[in-house]
């Protein structure tokens, strides 16, 4: 699961139940999800990407993250 920021992603995950120390923090910032995970996801709120969408979004992030160094 990834968000539009890091600060996003990590009370989104909260909020769903996840713990924050299962954050991975390189690379790309995201949380692993089970299946029943991504459905609890879902349920609350967090949008499917298709697979060119997701790597999209994982370029427009990273471009981003770049810009605040």
């Amino acid at each position: 699961m990834i968000g539009d920021s890091v600060e996003e992603l990590i009370e989104f995950a909260e909020r769903i139940g996840l713990r924050r120390e299962w954050f991975q923090p390189k690379s790309s910032p995201h949380f692993d999800l089970t299946t029943e995970g991504r459905k609890i996801a879902v349920f609350h709120g967090a949008i499917e990407l298709s697979q060119r969408a997701f790597v999209m979004k994982l370029r427009e992030i990273r471009i981003m993250s770049e810009s605040w160094v």
